[in-house]
């Protein structure tokens, strides 16, 4: 399936093709190994349309 990947401003970031049916809390990374954590669900109801994930970026953890 394919993903419409979308900020917290519903800006888009990009799609993502995965096999995986998301949930909220769930983590993903796209094709720049970039990491999200799942925070809504958008548009599974109308097949019509693409769904999307509303995520935010994983921060990198600091090395001490």
């Amino acid at each position: 399936m394919q993903y419409l990947l979308v900020d917290t401003r519903q800006r888009p970031l990009g799609t993502m093709n995965s096999d995986k049916v998301y949930s909220v809390g769930d983590t993903l990374h796209n094709h720049d190994a970039q990491g999200y954590t799942v925070i809504g669900l958008n548009g599974f109801k109308q097949m019509s349309q693409t769904p999307s994930l509303t995520v935010i970026p994983i921060k990198a953890a600091i090395a001490s």
